[in-house]
């Protein structure tokens, strides 16, 4: 595109001052969202404070709820979602629990697995392994 028409450029302004993001203005006149940038810098325009942007963002995920059997959903890296339990099982590929979590990143079952609390009798920190060659 050589030149922004009147019509384009007024339609971009509108657009831009509603609160349309760079992005939305460019599909929609058929140009590129870096060309769409330009032209508001050019002419100077700022967002108005209390213009807000227009919403993309998908609404929040729930997690997966685990299954009755007890056994839990094994997921791989790319499917856990927010709320799952991240606790690793087995070798290449990795799976993770994946059951809703109770608290923090895992669920209350492997969550008891991964914190030892000093009330049990175990120390607070787990000894250094030595890694001096014997």
């Amino acid at each position: 595109m050589t030149g922004w028409a009147p019509e384009k450029a007024e339609e971009a302004r509108r657009m831009w001052l509603e609160g349309k993001s760079a992005g939305i203005i460019a599909k929609a006149l058929g140009t590129s969202r870096s060309a769409v940038a330009g032209k508001m810098a050019r002419l100077r325009l700022r967002r108005a404070p209390n213009v807000p942007r227009a919403s993309l963002e998908p609404p929040p995920r729930k997690a997966k709820p685990r299954p009755a059997s007890g056994e839990p959903p094994w997921v791989s890296l790319f499917g856990l979602e927010q709320g799952m339990c991240r606790y690793p099982h087995g070798e290449r590929p990795v799976e993770y629990c994946g059951a809703a979590a109770s608290e923090g990143s895992w669920c209350a079952a492997h969550r008891r697995i991964v914190f030892i609390s000093p009330a049990d009798g175990a120390p607070a920190r787990a000894p250094r392994a030595s890694c001096s060659p014997a």
